[in-house]
């Protein structure tokens, strides 16, 4: 097998992906690594790959096949809408075609990248990682990011664009002009009033009928009450409940979610049952299967906290009129 410098850099990229988060030696011999491979050309005539820019996905309605980006701050509701944007694309492909979600380079890559590329729009930097294609080679996928870079990406070769953004975010509002290609962008302010009526908005662009928004508002919202109430990303006022906290003050917020009135294994059952289904993501920090709650709230409960981290075994409190979390 030849092994092409653009194959070089994609295994470089990988590399780099795995060490993400790991010890400082070993995230130190990515980088090293990294810099060796991406001081080798490769760019888009390279025999081995086709990196064309591709014109014509964005024409509206957009119709199958589908690759979609996803750009947001942190903590902007993203994985909402990246799971919105895949319930639509599955619902509208063909029967026995599964639009899976693409998982983008970390945002410690990316620094990497600018420092190396000074033209972050360089079509020799291979930021859209493998992903599943059609039979005549086109891209299929939802990919969330949260690295602007990725996203403009995204925007100069074509792909249709979604954002997400919070109220009083000063960095992401820095890029908004830059995102005006956007097809649509998510407010979190109208998110924490109604959040299921973020479905309305995607239907003159993806040629909804009003059944199958009926569809993806029963399926957005069984979702949505086990994002918040399961897994080792759910609502820190759940996890703070699980930890022993009393959150009692807090039950008449808008964004308290309620879980423990909700009968989640009724619920875990309905979304695994639903017509729309789409592959797991992470699914050791995530729901994937009716019992993830249960195995999942037993481990908030002996000390585990977000995405896995130790609980400081602090509760919030109201500062300033404001609920403070330190966890």
């Amino acid at each position: 097998m030849r092994i092409t410098p653009y194959k070089l850099k994609i295994f470089c990229l990988n590399f780099a992906k795995m060490a993400s988060g790991k010890t400082r030696l070993v995230t130190l011999g990515a980088l090293v690594l990294a810099f060796i491979c991406f001081i080798t050309p490769a760019t888009k005539y390279d025999s081995s790959v086709s990196l064309v820019v591709e014109n014509d996905r964005t024409q509206l309605p957009l119709k199958y096949p589908f690759f979609i980006c996803q750009f947001g701050r942190p903590r902007s509701a993203t994985t909402f809408q990246t799971r919105l944007l895949l319930a639509i694309s599955n619902l509208k492909s063909p029967e026995g075609i599964s639009i899976p979600e693409v998982p983008s380079l970390p945002m410690g890559a990316m620094r990497m990248l600018r420092t190396l590329f000074r033209n972050p729009s360089n079509k020799s930097v291979p930021v859209i990682p493998d992903v599943s294609r059609t039979d005549s080679g086109l891209l299929l996928g939802v990919m969330k990011t949260h690295s602007p870079l990725i996203g403009l990406e995204c925007v100069d070769r074509g792909y249709p664009v979604f954002t997400s953004d919070k109220p009083d975010d000063a960095i992401g509002e820095k890029w908004d002009n830059k995102f005006q290609a956007a097809l649509h962008r998510q407010d979190m302010d109208e998110m924490e009033k109604c959040s299921l009526c973020q479905v309305d908005y995607y239907k003159p662009i993806f040629d909804l009928s009003d059944d199958e928004v009926a569809t993806l508002r029963e399926y957005m919202g069984l979702y949505e009450k086990v994002r918040q109430c399961c897994g080792l990303q759910m609502s820190k006022y759940n996890r703070a409940r699980l930890h022993g906290c009393d959150t009692t003050s807090f039950r008449d917020l808008p964004n308290y979610p309620n879980c423990e009135d909700n009968n989640m294994e009724e619920i875990e059952q309905k979304l695994y049952d639903h017509p729309i289904t789409i592959e797991p993501a992470h699914p050791k920090d995530n729901w994937a299967q009716p019992g993830d709650c249960a195995k999942f709230d037993k481990s908030i409960i002996g000390g585990n906290d977000f995405n896995n981290k130790k609980w400081d075994s602090k509760c919030p409190v109201v500062e300033n009129g404001k609920v403070q979390f330190h966890f």
